[in-house]
């Protein structure tokens, strides 16, 4: 399996949706957005939860959105130009934005994506001010889900072929630099006959 299979099944899963919130969970309840923080929204797609951030941090603030569907980051520059929302093109292992520079970083159903997680959660290290927070939400299988599974692009596209377990995510957060790791929802469901498990992750930037 090849990372462009699985970039291709991502775009083509996304570029084909019409819902405008695409992701598994409601993170509000967990966000302290404050006036004039800067927050970094990965897999933003249309823009509408990092636009709903912008409105926390005020003119002020800044809050990039970052996807790596172009289609989606047209459609999100397009609805939101306001100068205090910033919008990229990227994946997510290799962030185009400089370090210490985040308050924030949420994300929602994205991170199942990647293969490599922990490139992705050093990036949210790097980009994090000391002591800055993640909120992310995210889908866990409960048990090691089989190889036929970990390598169709399709099922990793679909939000779950992806999945490690809770403690192998839990080991990859605490070895990328952070603290106060702590899950503050979970809910199980079964999904083409395994069991899975969406949660919300926090944690602080050492």
């Amino acid at each position: 399996m090849k990372e462009n299979d699985i970039a291709l099944a991502i775009k083509t899963r996304y570029e084909g949706e019409v819902d405008e919130s695409m992701g598994c969970a409601n993170l509000w309840p967990f966000l302290k957005i404050e006036v004039g923080s800067t927050w970094c929204d990965l897999g933003c797609g249309k823009g509408a939860f990092t636009a709903e951030m912008a409105k926390r941090t005020g003119v002020n603030g800044l809050v990039t959105g970052v996807d790596m569907t172009p289609a989606l980051i047209e459609i999100a520059a397009k609805r939101y130009p306001e100068p205090c929302m910033k919008w990229i093109v990227s994946g997510i292992t290799a962030l185009p934005l400089d370090s210490g520079t985040q308050d924030g970083v949420t994300s929602n159903c994205v991170i199942n994506h990647v293969l490599d997680k922990k490139a992705v959660f050093v990036e949210i290290a790097r980009i994090l001010k000391t002591k800055g927070v993640f909120v992310v939400a995210d889908v866990m299988s409960i048990e090691p889900l089989p190889d036929d599974v970990r390598k169709d692009p399709v099922a990793i596209a679909a939000c779950w072929g992806g999945a490690i377990t809770r403690s192998e995510y839990i080991s990859v957060v605490k070895s990328s630099g952070f603290k106060e790791i702590s899950i503050v929802s979970s809910r199980r469901y079964i999904k083409e006959g395994y069991e899975l498990e969406s949660i919300i992750i926090k944690g602080v930037r050492r």
